[in-house]
Formats: C-alpha cells, sequence, structure tokens
C-alpha cells in the first residue's frame, strides 16, 4: 500500500497492509529540516503544509497533511503590518476593516511558536461582535481553494490531506474574544440568545464551507478541529450544546458525498467520544495521556469505541518523545500497536504535537519501531 492508502484504510477503521505511522509533525520540526525561515510560513509566504510533507518524508512517516481555505473574497478588507519586537519574535498585527469598525487581532510569531494572540478582535461583545461576524460568517463559497487543491495535488501517494473546514463554535468565540476561553465563558451565559442565534447560522456556514470546498476539490477526508473547545475549559454539557451541532452538519455534508470526517479533540475527550461517534465522526484524535489528556488507557477506549471510531494518537509527547530515550519510544509503541492495533482502525501518531526540543533520534525511533512492529496479520489477534 502507499502512505495514503494505509492511512485511508485505517480511517475507515479497516485493516492496513500495517499500522500507519504518522507523528504529527506541525510547525518547529518542520521548519528545522526545511531550512524555511518562519517568517515566510507565519506571513504566509510559504505554505505549512509543504515544510510539514518535507519533515515526513525526511523521517519515512505517513504524512498527515491538513490545507485550509483561504480568507473569503466576501469578508471585510483587512490590513497586515509586522514588525521584529527583537531578532527572534515577529509580531503581526491584522487589522479587519468591518461596517462597524476597525478590529484588530495581534499575534506574535517565533521559531517554536507561531500565531500566539496578544491582542484579540472582540474587545467589548457587543459592539465589537457584529463587526467580527462579517469576518466568520462571509461566504464560504468564495473562499480561495488554491491551497487545499496544491496539497492534493503535492502529496499524492505520500500521505493523506484532510481538508480543513473550521473550527468548532465555542472556540470561534473564545479564540476572537480578549480574555479567551474565561471571558468566552461567561459570554456563553451572558448573551445566550445572541449566541445562539450566531450558533445557527455558524452551523449553516460549516455545512456549506463543508460542500463548497467537496464541490470544487476532492478530499477523502474533512477536518474540524476543537481549539478552546476542550473538556476541561468546557463542560460536557456546554460541549453538547454549542459544538456538537457543528460536528453533526459536517457530518452530513461528508457523508453525502462519501467522504470521511476527522475531529481533532485535543485535551480530555473520554467523556465525548460517544457524542462523536454519534455525530458521525469517523476518526478521532489525538487521545493525549495524563495530565494533558484523559486517555491512560488507550486499550479501555479501543474496547469500547473501537468498532465505531477509527483512533489516531497516544504517544506520549511530553515524557517519552521529548525527555525519554529511544528505548523509551519503542516500548511505548509496541504498547500502543498491542492496545489499538488489532483488527485495523488506528493511526500511531502523538497525543497532539511534538514539542520544541523533541530529539530527532525519539522521532526516527517512534517510525522505526511503528514499521518493526506494526505489521498485519501479526496483529490482528495480539
Amino acid at each position: 500500500m502507499t502512505s495514503k492508502e494505509r492511512m485511508l484504510t485505517a480511517y475507515r477503521n479497516e485493516v492496513p497492509d500495517c499500522v500507519p505511522v504518522s507523528p504529527e509533525l506541525w510547525y518547529d520540526i518542520p521548519l528545522l529540516v526545511s531550512g524555511v525561515p518562519y517568517e515566510e510560513v507565519c506571513l504566509g509566504n510559504h505554505p505549512l503544509w509543504q515544510i510539514q510533507l518535507q519533515a515526513h518524508e525526511h523521517f519515512g512517516s505517513d504524512a498527515w497533511i491538513v490545507p485550509f481555505p483561504g480568507r473569503s473574497a466576501a469578508g471585510p478588507e483587512a490590513t497586515v503590518e509586522s514588525h521584529h519586537l527583537d531578532k527572534d519574535t515577529l509580531e503581526i498585527r491584522y487589522t479587519f476593516h468591518t461596517s462597524r469598525g476597525d478590529l484588530a487581532r495581534v499575534t506574535r510569531n517565533t521559531d517554536s511558536y507561531y500565531d500566539w494572540a496578544v491582542e484579540h478582535p472582540v474587545k467589548d461583545f457587543l459592539r465589537d461582535m457584529p463587526g467580527w461576524e462579517e469576518v466568520v460568517l462571509a461566504d464560504p463559497r468564495q473562499c480561495n481553494l488554491t491551497e487545499i487543491r496544491e496539497a492534493l495535488a503535492g502529496t499524492g501517494e505520500q500521505g493523506l490531506v484532510t481538508a480543513y473546514v473550521g473550527k468548532l463554535f465555542y472556540d470561534v468565540i473564545a479564540s476572537a474574544r480578549e480574555g479567551a476561553s474565561t471571558q468566552a465563558l461567561y459570554d456563553l451565559f451572558d448573551y445566550r440568545e445572541y449566541l445562539q442565534d450566531l450558533q445557527a447560522r455558524y452551523v449553516e456556514f460549516m455545512r456549506e464551507m463543508a460542500a463548497y470546498i467537496l464541490a470544487e476539490t476532492d478530499p477523502d477526508v474533512l477536518f474540524v478541529e476543537n481549539g478552546y473547545s476542550s473538556i476541561g475549559i468546557i463542560s460536557p454539557a456546554l460541549y453538547r450544546e454549542w459544538d456538537v451541532p457543528v460536528i453533526q452538519a459536517v457530518s452530513e455534508v461528508a457523508k453525502q458525498h462519501g467522504k470521511l470526517l476527522h475531529v481533532h479533540q485535543h485535551g480530555p475527550a473520554r467523556e465525548v467520544l460517544g457524542d462523536l461517534v454519534e455525530a458521525g465522526v469517523d476518526l478521532v484524535d489525538p487521545l493525549e495521556r495524563p495530565p494533558s489528556g484523559d486517555v491512560a488507557d488507550l486499550g479501555a477506549v479501543k474496547r469500547e469505541w473501537g468498532s465505531r471510531l477509527a483512533l489516531r494518537g497516544n504517544i506520549d509527547a511530553h515524557n517519552v518523545l521529548l525527555r525519554g530515550t529511544p528505548q523509551d519510544v519503542e516500548n511505548q509503541v509496541k504498547e500502543c500497536l498491542a492496545a489499538a492495533a488489532p483488527g485495523g482502525g488506528y493511526i500511531l501518531a502523538t497525543g497532539d504535537g511534538t514539542i520544541v526540543g523533541t530529539p530527532f533520534r525519539n522521532v526516527e525511533a517512534m517510525v522505526e519501531a511503528g514499521r518493526k512492529y506494526g505489521k498485519y496479520p501479526q496483529l490482528l489477534d495480539v
């Protein structure tokens, strides 16, 4: 099988030739591998997906690529200004010129992390949120899909492209709000009727975005991220009320087109896995271990949900990949494979992204051990 075929087979909860090995190589390691200056990626001059693909090629892993739709031409004009705070930090100011006034979002970016928001556009909810809606809900059918098309063509059989549709609803509010997730929790109660109306329109926006992506490009998988919509930040009850309808809408579109849905649910996730299954999710990741997540027993998750949900992740990015030895990595790879690989439907991956400073030798050990021990049919009856 090619990497793409192997990944797709696992996404379909079937048995590939061997377990796909796909560490989440999101930003800092791809920068190191590629040598591309971080400013070029942060300013959008060099596609992130290209350096991610280079990193997977370097390590011999099965590539997981997430390209994004561009901003809608129907949205308000935006001004982008950037300057270096020092030689290692780039600050970028995005000013959105809405009909309700200018809204500013400011980020700081380094070679270790990008898009760290230090100023959010919605300072005063009732004053600023109507203008921000012009940005968030701009006609998806006027988005530029060039990055998705190029990622599909450029990745080919080297891995799987999962086209980014958007965020869960709570994250839309929290990532825009000055005060972030803490303030957004208050907003859910202080502006409940307003946000119920906005949620209904956002669900339709996500439905239209998914349909447009699938009408104009041909990814096998759609991708939705949770961001701040993490159990522990919000309760399972709030997640079910505000976020699950978004997942259901995208899932319905995906199924109508014969496509799959991947939801990235970092942080604690076990309490809502049943909700994801019922909403029509095909694969969930990253199944983080404590303390950042709650999947201490991957085998238990496999036994409970593995017949209906493909799984990806659970390698400890903190204590094993970052701080452990290659032998520690190999031991945990064997543990994850024994827990989740029998019967198929599992991708060996990191519990969220690899962390700044992770030794390359440990990523290499993960890939090597995955290839060595992740072979079928031996794993069918482990």
